[in-house]
């Protein structure tokens, strides 16, 4: 994949952006908001009392992808019936970069809310040498 060795280049942190972007689009203004790149968010359900349970929150997650541009809904997953939040958040990110590969596509941005993802990527890549 072209985008391994320089992974967080193409990576923009936008706390809450889901969230922010459905509001400006319903409210039908964008200021602050990006208008171009892939957003890009994960959920996860059913995990009531698995952090009790099990020291961590895991649960059923699906993860789903927007182009900001177009507003078209470009990734979305299947539900994976076991997994945490953060896997999906990671998983959500790497499909960006696996359909802006697909398009030889090296300069659209892919914003996620998620800080830990890029750091698991990076830590992964480390130790792959």
């Amino acid at each position: 994949m072209k985008f391994k060795d320089d992974f967080l280049n193409h990576i923009r942190f936008c706390d809450d952006c889901w969230h922010r972007i459905s509001n400006a689009r319903a409210a039908k203004h964008g200021s602050g908001i990006p208008q171009f790149g892939l957003v890009c968010d994960a959920s996860c359900w059913d995990f009531q009392g698995s952090k009790r349970r099990d020291g961590y929150f895991h649960g059923k997650v699906e993860w789903q992808a927007m182009d900001l541009s177009t507003g078209e809904m470009v990734i979305q997953s299947h539900t994976q019936p076991q997994s945490t939040v953060n896997i999906g958040e990671f998983l959500a990110i790497i499909d960006c970069l696996k359909y802006l590969d697909a398009r030889h596509d090296s300069t659209t941005p892919v914003y996620s809310d998620s800080k830990i993802a890029p750091v698991s990527y990076t830590h992964l890549r480390a130790h792959e040498t």
